[in-house]
């Protein structure tokens, strides 16, 4: 699985985890943030690396000294983002009809592979 599949589904789940959802439903799928953490701290930790040489404006836009500086930055970015990892998960089944809970078509298709969504007998 590449690292960037991981950091979409990390992001996903910390959306999905900040609405209530029935406790067993959101223990499973903490179980899965905590096993998704450490490659969540390593490209955290990576990109600061990479941006380290850059300035770093108040609404978070990264400008290099040279476009060299910003071209190498983006190479990097892209071999980080494409790192092979070995991280093996029982994805979680989620229920169509949980009332309230809401993701973007983007979040489910992070999610992919980490969770699987069922349809319950009603047809919901």
């Amino acid at each position: 699985m590449k690292q960037f599949r991981i950091i979409k589904a990390y992001k996903a789940l910390i959306k999905l985890g900040q609405q209530d959802l029935p406790i067993r439903l959101a223990f499973d799928l903490f179980k899965i943030k905590q096993a998704l953490q450490p490659q969540w701290d390593f490209q955290v930790d990576e990109e600061n690396k990479l941006a380290a040489g850059a300035k770093v404006d108040a609404d978070g836009t990264v400008t290099f000294n040279t476009p060299e500086d910003a071209d190498a930055f983006r190479k990097k970015l892209s071999e980080l983002n494409n790192i092979d990892v070995n991280l093996k998960v029982k994805p979680v089944r989620i229920p169509l009809s949980i009332p309230g809970a809401v993701l973007s078509m983007n979040d489910i298709e992070a999610l992919d592979g980490f969770v699987v969504f069922t349809i319950t007998e009603k047809g919901e």
